[in-house]
């Protein structure tokens, strides 16, 4: 699992050289759509991109540091890699189908431009928080344990009939009293 330092600082760096140098992929590979989804779906990202196991043998006999800068960098590259290629290719999928169907279902010209911003700006937001609750379903195990107060421990026999035991004891000291 990536740590958390390096995670937060990708996250940070991708914001910064996002704000302030913002690579633009161009309209022919992206779509007119605010960035708010762009955002949304990076939070997705990373909660993916947090899960990764790079715990390999020649990295874990770099120093504490360097560990995380090699972090820092493959995170960083892989939000730059889904954030100008993935998503855009996304969006723009998303962007043509819209297009077409609103045109072909009678929408004006004229009034597709005047709504399009605001239109796109739903479809992407919407787009991103449904791969954001796909991606937390998928990361997180909490989903699954049926009961936060009894979840299934694996443990050995001799260990496991002395729990019951205990629990058969104090059962019954309560059942007398």
């Amino acid at each position: 699992m990536a740590s958390y330092c390096a995670l937060a600082l990708a996250g940070l760096l991708h914001f910064v050289i996002g704000v302030t140098i913002f690579i633009t992929p161009g309209t022919k590979s992206c779509s007119p759509a605010p960035v708010l989804a762009s955002w949304i779906s990076i939070g997705g990202i990373l909660m993916i991109i947090g899960n990764l196991n790079l715990n390999y043998p020649w990295y874990t006999r770099l120093p504490h540091g360097l560990q995380v800068i090699v972090e820092v960098g493959i995170l960083l590259g892989l939000l730059e890699f889904y954030s100008l290629v993935i998503w855009c290719k996304l969006e723009r999928l998303l962007y043509l189908i819209l297009r077409h169907i609103l045109l072909t279902l009678g929408m004006s010209e004229s009034a597709y431009l005047t709504y399009e911003y605001g239109m796109l700006a739903v479809a992407t937001t919407l787009m991103a928080l449904a791969l954001c609750f796909v991606v937390k379903l998928a990361t997180s195990t909490s989903f699954f344990v049926e009961s936060e107060r009894d979840p299934m421990i694996y443990l050995n026999m001799e260990l496991y009939e002395e729990v019951v035991s205990r629990k058969k004891q104090r059962m019954r000291r309560v059942l007398l009293h």
